[in-house]
This record gives structure tokens, C-alpha cells and sequence, in this order.
């Protein structure tokens, strides 16, 4: 009867997880068609020095949103009853209101630690920083309350709302006031768009879990369950974000923001196909590693599967921009946009190897890894704002700023992917048993 079982609970998992991974694919492949098609609008109405200050403000919320919620609306996923989802995603939800209140104490200070900091031109756009923090973080814990409940068509619509709402306010600001301003505040539109939608169709059942199942004591266990999250996966978080956006803050340090703006776009664009499937891999395949976790299966095949293919999908467009970088970037973002594709030809290494390891990542909570992920990033980002320094300060190019930063980047990448891989085969965590 064994062989039947597992047959079974293979297909089930292997239909479930392809017909998802499509929905959710979809709705990116329509925000990134939206997406790339306002860009080259947008490149010729913003300065670099406007997508500069754009990218420093949001290196500055992406490391903010890492330690926002405690990483906490991961749990959301794993818990096993809606008891404790509910829970554990007010947990997350409240810690995020928390840290944007104790921003908004610090307003007052603000100018001069945007000054302390290299960057006294993001004063005026300061205050929206606790507002998307707390915005963000419960989009967080509603895609994640989402994909528990395998609301992918839901995802599907808020990833393509969220797109429209953000591009549709960039150009529309752009026509205004071609200022930092617009772009900053078209991610505050991107998040309330994606939270309305993620809440329209589930508000009263979630309401109902509050009022049946919310619990002071509950949330306190639970808190002290996940620690691991706020110990271990949120200051790993931090230093790979922060390790992802050194290159806007050396550049605009030690350069300047029209620096820093042509990384931007460069990481704009090339996110582009990697969010095309790679975010849709990672909805889609944490719930289905769960579910493997909670059957006590093997992630090795999985794993091994979901990177191989992703490798295969992601090499031709890669390749692309590696070979013709630099002429592509001017003729479809304008002539001053050439020196970003020299940028693009180097970084496009580093993102493709980002891109394939997406189910490794995804594997890190399930396997209890945090920890050793921690270490791993503090040294990884080490070696990469090495990388950044000695092009910077003691070869004074940005340009071998960014190539050392890139294959350094790629490097650590490959390591990461082959240890996690490595974890599933030597079936080190409890409930890697064969079957």
C-alpha cells in the first residue's frame, strides 16, 4: 500500500504545483509587461539623479521592512491550523505598526542622519518611510495568508493591480513633477493596491479567525515557538538585502546619485525576468516544501528540479544582456542610459545565479538553516562590499566597483544554492526520511 500512497501524494503535489507556479507566473508576466513597457517613459521623463535618491529610499525600506515584522508572517505558511496563523500573522502585523510609530519618533532627527548617512537629499521624503513600513509588512502577512490558503488566483490579481497602480502613478507624477518625490510615493500605491486586493475576498473569514481565535497568550507562544525567525532569518535577511544594495549606497557615497541611479535601473530591468518566474517559484513552492515537510518526504528531488529548470529558463535573456548590453540600453532607455548597460553586462552574472537559486532560499525556513544562513551572509556581504571598495576607493572606477561586486556576488550565490542542496541530500534535518 506504501508505493500507491506515495505515488499518489507525488502527483497530487506535482499537478498542484505547476497548475499554482502557471497562475502566479501569469500575473507577473503581466506586471513585468506593464513594468518594462513604461520604463523606457519613464527613463526619458526622470533624471538619473531622481532614480538615485529613488534607489537610496528604497535600499533604506527594504532593510527597514527585513526586521520590520520579526520575519514572523513566515510562520503564517507552516502553522498547521488557522489558530495559529491567525496568531502569528497579527504577531507580524502588529510588529510592523510598532516599528513604523518608532520611525515616525525619529522624524525630528531625520535630517540629520540622512546627512550622517550620505544621502541630506532624502530629507524632504523622510515621513514616508514609517507609512510604507507598515504598509509593507502587512502585505507581507497577506500574501503569505494567501498562499496558506492556495489563493494563487488572488495573488495572481494583486500582483497585476499592484504593477498598474505603481507604473500608472510613476508616469502620471512624471508628468507633474519629474522628482524623486513621484517614484517614492508610487510604492506606498503599489502596497495599498496589493493589500485591498489580497483583503477583498477573504476580510470577513479573517475578521471571523480574529474575533474566534486571537489570544495575548496564544501570540506569546507562538512568538517564543518561531524564534528562530527574528533571531536568525531577520538579521539574515538585513545583511543579504543590504548586501544586494551596497551598490546603490557605495555608488552614491562614493561617486554620486547619477551613480547610483544607473545601478537602479539596471537592477530594475534585470529583476524583471527573474520576478517573471522566480517569485512565482517561490510562492508556489514554499507551500508545497511545507506540505512535503508535514508528509516527512524528501526535498532533495524538488529542490534539485526547481533550480535545474529555472538554470535552463533564465540563461537565454541573461545571455543577452551580458552580450549586448550596452547598445540595447541606449536605444530603448535613451542615449544617457548607455553607461547603465555596461553596468548590466556584469550584474546580469550576479542576478542570474540570484535567479536560480530561488528554491534554495525558499528551503531555508523549512530546514531550520537560519542560523547557519546568518553566518553565511555576514561573510558573503563582507566579500562583496570588499568587492565595492576596491574598485571604488583604490581603483577609482565604478565600473570595477561593480564587476568585483558582481562576481563576488555570483560566487557566493553558487556556494549557497550547493549548500542547501547538499542538506537535502545528507538528509541532516528530522524529517528528511526516504519514502
Amino acid at each position: 500500500m506504501k508505493a500507491p500512497l506515495v505515488w499518489a501524494l507525488r502527483h497530487r503535489l506535482r499537478k498542484g504545483f505547476f497548475r499554482n507556479l502557471s497562475i502566479v507566473a501569469s500575473g507577473t508576466a503581466v506586471a513585468q509587461i506593464i513594468t518594462v513597457a513604461c520604463t523606457p517613459v519613464l527613463t526619458r521623463m526622470y533624471r538619473t539623479e531622481a532614480f538615485g535618491v529613488f534607489g537610496v529610499f528604497m535600499v533604506w525600506i527594504g532593510l527597514v521592512s527585513c526586521v520590520s515584522s520579526g520575519r514572523y508572517h513566515m510562520a503564517v505558511m507552516l502553522s498547521r491550523s488557522d489558530d495559529d496563523a491567525v496568531n502569528v500573522a497579527i504577531l507580524a502585523g502588529g510588529l510592523s505598526v510598532l516599528t513604523g510609530l518608532l520611525l515616525l519618533l525619529l522624524l525630528p532627527v531625520s535630517g540629520r542622519v540622512c546627512t550622517l548617512l550620505g544621502a541630506p537629499e532624502l530629507t524632504p521624503y523622510v515621513i514616508w518611510l514609517p507609512i510604507i513600513t507598515v504598509v509593507s509588512g502587512w502585505f507581507a502577512v497577506l500574501n503569505d495568508w494567501a498562499g496558506r490558503n492556495n489563493n494563487f488566483v488572488l495573488i495572481f490579481w494583486s500582483i497585476i493591480v499592484g504593477s498598474a497602480a505603481t507604473n500608472g502613478w510613476k508616469v502620471w507624477a512624471g508628468l507633474l513633477d519629474p522628482s524623486a518625490k513621484g517614484l517614492i510615493v508610487s510604492t506606498f500605491v503599489m502596497f495599498a493596491a496589493q493589500c485591498t486586493v489580497l483583503l477583498q475576498k477573504d476580510f470577513g473569514r479573517i475578521a471571523r479567525l480574529v474575533r474566534s481565535y486571537c489570544s495575548y497568550s496564544k501570540i506569546k507562544c507562538l512568538a517564543k515557538q518561531h524564534r528562530r525567525l527574528p533571531i536568525y532569518r531577520a538579521p539574515k535577511d538585513f545583511l543579504n538585502a543590504l548586501s544586494q544594495s551596497a551598490p546603490v549606497l557605495m555608488l552614491s557615497l562614493l561617486f554620486s546619485a547619477d551613480k547610483a541611479g544607473l545601478f537602479v535601473l539596471v537592477d530594475r530591468v534585470l529583476r524583471a525576468p527573474s520576478a517573471f518566474l522566480g517569485d512565482a517559484v517561490r510562492r508556489v513552492f514554499y507551500p508545497k516544501a511545507a506540505d512535503i515537510y508535514h508528509e516527512g518526504g524528501s526535498l532533495y528531488s524538488a529542490v534539485t528540479k526547481a533550480t535545474a529548470g529555472l538554470a535552463a529558463i533564465g540563461a537565454p535573456p541573461f545571455l543577452v544582456v551580458v552580450v549586448f548590453g550596452p547598445k540595447l540600453f541606449g536605444v530603448v532607455f535613451g542615449e544617457q542610459w548607455v553607461e547603465a548597460g555596461i553596468y548590466a553586462r556584469w550584474v546580469g552574472i550576479a542576478m542570474y545565479s540570484m535567479f536560480i537559486s530561488e528554491p534554495a532560499a525558499v528551503l531555508v525556513p523549512v530546514l531550520r538553516l537560519e542560523r547557519s544562513f546568518l553566518i553565511f551572509e555576514v561573510v558573503s556581504l563582507g566579500i562583496r562590499v570588499l568587492g565595492l571598495l576596491l574598485g571604488g576607493v583604490l581603483l577609482h572606477s565604478d565600473t570595477a566597483a561593480i564587476v568585483l561586486f558582481s562576481l563576488l556576488a555570483a560566487a557566493s550565490n553558487v556556494i549557497y544554492i550547493a549548500f542547501v542542496i547538499g542538506q537535502t541530500w545528507l538528509g541532516r534535518a528530522r524529517f528528511l526520511e526516504r519514502i
